[in-house]
């Protein structure tokens, strides 16, 4: 109202001026306590008061009645809520109505909807007199009475209250005798017969009792009722009130053919032949795994068991596995499918595809593939391809051993497995031979211990890839080399294309890479030969793989060259033979002198191998399989090695050719290595640098 009178006192300021300027608007604006832009926009642009916007929104008194007479003539003379509730008690005996379902929301409506029309006699804005009347949802409401919807109850009410006016109302009968699966059900008695024989779990149900009273009363209506052609209206209150029933299930019996919960539930039931049929077709796809604990010992004897249970769906896994077998013991008796709800704790939809489209749960359903023999002893059954994702289904099972004592039990488990033979193959045989199958595996856990890397693809298997540098110009070699041993076990490998990695000096190193498609056998790999768990990764956790130092010489021969190919070393320079590998020197160190090779470790991470019999032996092995610029220096280093003579001191060619290579800045051992690849001359790198020292000493002695 305060905006209004300053607004008319501003009409009046302004008089009958026609133009004004802004800075004249200003003085009397500040005259009348108005902010200088709401005067603007009352000026200048036509705005006015919102007061006026709610009058004008507002419904006045006649406007009022006229809307209250047009809600009222069509509530048949109700006029608040005790009205209504009189009605629905006639309809709805000994507060029945309560029963409605969400039953004081609608009666809060009601309620809401008689206040909004007491409150609008005095006019108003429709929103706002909604709001008072505590309308959640003012507009909307407003906008559903006004196009003549009224609240459930007071509709009820309103339905009845017209049927109370025509109490000599005339309903023909449309009683009809029940089926069941069918079947004529004509009596109470055949009824209970009926439960007995097919039905026998629903007397376990807590409101079997109340079913049964209910059938009882109808069946007797029906005696009493199914010849009479038509019934009173108040004949379906008398009834209603004398059996304790609502007039409308009273109504719905008599006269519009319906029957007793109890009949519906039973023609949607599973009788108890059709359980047993449905028990007999799920035992099949079961495969003997009818309990939880065979579902159990099935997965004790599956190697994989472990990583499932790194899945983080794992123990929700095994209660669906366990709710699903308390299924199966409740399904013998028949029931309803919200009966076997409740008393296996297996919701309605996975009891649904149980029975209709054949599924069972995943647990179980993969216990049902593992083989039923028990493996021998010491070993478990390991399937070598695993189909879907997350716990997935195994086929392709063979015996594997959980931990290695002797080479028969590899030899055991490969023979097991079918070698992939293709072009491919048969050129890399062409081209460096034949490999056998336990060389493979051996050389395999050489590269992944080196240069190849496991991936967890999934968690019931795994891949492995190998990157090899494209600075060595046998890398294609390496990598064949390396799909052609996982081709000797069953797996296949391929090439994936070049790729790049910054290292952290800055540089960039450009690879190809090769990689294994995803295969449980390379987890039984990495887990038991290598003891490599889950989560551990191989160049931070050392190996747990002692077996192998007890393996025949070509075992570790072929391991010894997987790792040396990936992470090996053969230098003129320091004329020594090297493997780098930070978490796993010591096995390897023990390896090398297991088979005569004396090696040491130095700066934690690197095996050297430097005396002359070492490397003649390195060499004598064949170190190196595939690394044929490391092969070649080997073989160049034996052959310095040999050449060496010990006790003869050097000539003065040599003498001078020494000098020369140390006066342009060469190290002891690079000046050796140019000895004998430019001139042949073999001699130890630290004759050389006794030779340089002396000759250091006399320069500075003179």
């Amino acid at each position: 109202m305060i905006d209004a009178n300053t607004h008319f006192d501003l009409i009046s300021e302004l008089g009958q001026r026609t133009r004004i300027a802004l800075k004249e608007l200003k003085p009397i604006a500040f005259k009348l306590g108005l902010k200088h832009h709401k005067a603007s926009n009352w000026t200048f642009r036509g705005c006015i008061p919102q007061i006026y916007e709610i009058l004008e929104r507002a419904t006045s008194k006649s406007e009022a009645k006229d809307t209250i007479a047009k809600l009222e003539g069509q509530l048949n003379g109700l006029r608040n809520w005790d009205n209504v509730e009189r009605l629905l008690e006639e309809e709805y005996p000994n507060k029945g109505y309560e029963k409605i379902p969400e039953f004081e929301e609608k009666k809060r409506n009601a309620k809401q909807f008689f206040d909004f029309i007491k409150t609008l006699e005095n006019g108003g804005t429709l929103i706002g007199i909604a709001q008072r009347v505590g309308m959640e949802n003012p507009r909307n409401q407003v906008s559903y009475i006004l196009r003549g919807s009224v609240p459930y109850l007071v509709r009820t009410a309103i339905q009845i209250s017209k049927v109370e006016q025509f109490q000599s109302l005339i309903y023909k009968t449309e009683l009809e005798t029940p089926t069941v699966r069918g079947v004529e059900v004509t009596s109470f008695k055949q009824l209970e017969n009926t439960i007995n024989n097919s039905f026998p779990s629903f007397s376990d149900r807590e409101d079997f009792s109340i079913l049964m009273d209910d059938a009882r009363t109808y069946f007797e209506i029906l005696a009493k009722y199914q010849n009479v052609g038509y019934v009173l209206s108040q004949d379906i209150t008398k009834i209603a009130t004398k059996r304790k029933l609502t007039k409308p299930t009273v109504k719905r019996w008599i006269c519009e053919g319906g029957h007793p919960k109890l009949i519906s539930m039973l023609e949607r039931a599973l009788t108890q032949e059709e359980s047993e049929i449905e028990l007999s077709r799920l035992y099949k796809e079961l495969n003997g795994v009818t309990t939880a604990e065979e579902m159990d010992v099935r997965l004790q004897n599956y190697y994989l068991l472990e990583e499932l249970e790194f899945i983080p769906t794992f123990e929700k896994q095994r209660k669906l596995a366990e709710d699903f077998f308390s299924f199966i013991d409740v399904l013998s008796n028949g029931g309803l499918i919200s009966d076997f709800v409740s008393t296996s704790n297996v919701s309605k939809s996975r009891i649904t595809r149980y029975l209709k489209h054949g599924q069972i749960a995943g647990l179980v359903n993969l216990a049902t593939w593992i083989p039923s023999e028990s493996p021998a002893e010491g070993k478990t059954w390991l399937p070598l391809l695993i189909e879907n994702g997350g716990i997935g289904l195994p086929r392709k099972f063979i015996e594997v051993p959980t931990t290695i004592s002797s080479s028969q039990e590899i030899l055991d488990m490969l023979e097991q497995v079918t070698p992939i033979d293709n072009h491919g193959t048969e050129a890399h045989e062409k081209e460096f031979g034949k490999m056998a199958q336990h060389i493979a595996l051996m050389y395999l856990l050489g590269v992944a211990l080196s240069d190849g890397k496991f991936h967890n693809d999934r968690y019931s298997s795994t891949s492995v890839e190998l990157k090899a540098s494209k600075k060595y110009s046998w890398n294609t070699d390496f990598g064949e080399g390396f799909c052609y041993a996982l081709s000797r076990i069953g797996i296949e490998a391929e090439y994936k294309g070049e790729g790049e990695t910054k290292q952290k000096n800055g540089t960039t190193v450009k690879f190809n890479q090769w990689a294994s498609i995803s295969s449980p056998l390379l987890i039984w790999m990495r887990r038991t030969l290598l003891g490599l768990e889950h989560h551990e990764i191989k160049n931070e956790s050392s190996i747990r793989a002692e077996w192998i130092k007890h393996m025949p010489e070509e075992w570790k021969v072929a391991f010894l060259q997987g790792v040396a190919d990936g992470d090996g070393h053969a230098s003129l320079k320091s004329q020594t033979i090297g493997l780098t590998s930070k978490a796993n020197h010591r096995i390897l160190t023990e390896i090398l002198n297991s088979l005569g090779i004396n090696s040491s470790c130095y700066d934690s991470c690197h095996v050297s191998i430097h005396q002359k019999e070492s490397i003649l032996q390195s060499n004598d092995v064949y170190l190196f399989r595939y690394a044929k610029g490391r092969k070649d220096r080997l073989k160049s280093l034996t052959e310095l090695l040999n050449a060496t003579r010990y006790g003869t001191r050097n000539t003065e060619y040599e003498t001078a050719l020494i000098q020369g290579y140390n006066d342009r800045g060469l190290s002891s051992g690079e000046i050796a290595e140019s000895l004998w690849l430019e001139h042949r001359i073999a001699r130890r790198v630290g004759s050389i640098r006794a030779f340089l020292r002396k000759r250091e000493q006399k320069a500075e002695s003179s």
